[in-house]
């Protein structure tokens, strides 16, 4: 079984995103996005791809491409695959939660300070 998650970017109000199966976890997908997807550019063809099994390979699920109107929509959406960790870039900055809310919140951080907490 993997540690499956979702990874979106904000664009025009709205997150535009994609189910990733494996390696969902801070220093699996979140260390290949700050390592792969430095720019808005490099993460929307990388989305454009839809869903896949795993960041590191060429391995897709069937091309869907989720687009959420709200962070609750994305939320929600995530959590109904069982996505244990979620990744938003937001005017060029990635940040993350994964998908145990404190006090009921979810609090989205800078995905580097997460990586670096898993060291």
């Amino acid at each position: 079984m993997g540690t499956s998650s979702r990874i979106g970017i904000v664009k025009s109000n709205k997150i535009v995103s994609i189910y990733v199966h494996l390696d969902g976890y801070y220093k699996g997908v979140g260390e290949f996005l700050l390592e792969h997807m430095k720019t808005e550019e490099k993460t929307q063809e990388f989305l454009s791809k839809g869903d896949r099994q795993s960041v590191e390979n060429e391995e897709y699920y069937d091309g869907t491409i989720q687009v959420d109107v709200s962070l609750a929509a994305f939320l929600s959406s995530g959590l109904k695959q069982s996505c244990e960790f979620f990744y938003l870039m937001e005017n060029g900055k990635w940040v993350a939660t994964d998908s145990y809310p404190e006090n009921g919140f979810f609090t989205f951080n800078p995905l580097e300070t997460l990586v670096l907490k898993e060291e």
